[in-house]
């Protein structure tokens, strides 16, 4: 029934249903205040530039809390070739280049952590969110807690279950 509309749409000139991904990127930045953040996606065979800012209009940050955001609406991809390049003292630097599986979900949440490494060289690191300062690493180590949790209260309940058989065997 679903296909048919779609087919009777198509005849009366109507367009099929835009697949479209929307892409966003967060950068966090420890102790520095870049002059500029970028981001370059390589979509479509195309490269689509995106400056990313902290203006404090995404609702998930303030401005001013060094945490860059930028987004991008294109067709939908699965693999996303990104560079991410700061301008930070007069200096322009790549500080991540990479492919990352992104998927076929039409909202993607991407976030990086940039600190300087050996020489002064910064460094983008993918992380579970860009949340402030050191804070990104404490947002990875919820799914390893959650699975702990699990497992202690299967354990629990296994050698709860253990003790009740063996109960009511020696009855």
């Amino acid at each position: 029934m679903f296909s048919a509309l779609i087919l009777a749409g198509l005849a009366a000139g109507a367009a099929p249903p835009e697949d479209v991904q929307t892409v966003v990127v967060d950068v966090a930045f420890g102790g520095l205040t870049p002059e500029r953040v970028l981001a370059t996606l390589q979509v479509a065979d195309a490269d689509a530039e995106v400056v990313l800012v902290d203006d404090g209009t995404d609702p998930h940050d303030a401005r001013g809390d060094r945490v860059y955001t930028g987004s991008h609406r294109g067709p939908l991809v699965q693999y996303l070739p990104l560079t991410l390049t700061v301008d930070l003292d007069g200096k322009r630097q790549d500080v991540y280049t990479g492919t990352l599986r992104v998927g076929m979900e039409r909202s993607v949440s991407l976030a990086f952590e940039v600190t300087t490494g050996a020489g002064g060289v910064l460094t983008g690191v993918r992380r579970a969110s860009a949340a402030p300062g050191r804070m990104s690493h404490a947002t990875e180590a919820v799914p390893l807690v959650a699975s702990a949790v699990w497992a202690v209260l299967a354990l629990v309940a296994g050698a709860v279950g253990l003790k009740v058989r063996r109960g009511t065997e020696a009855e």
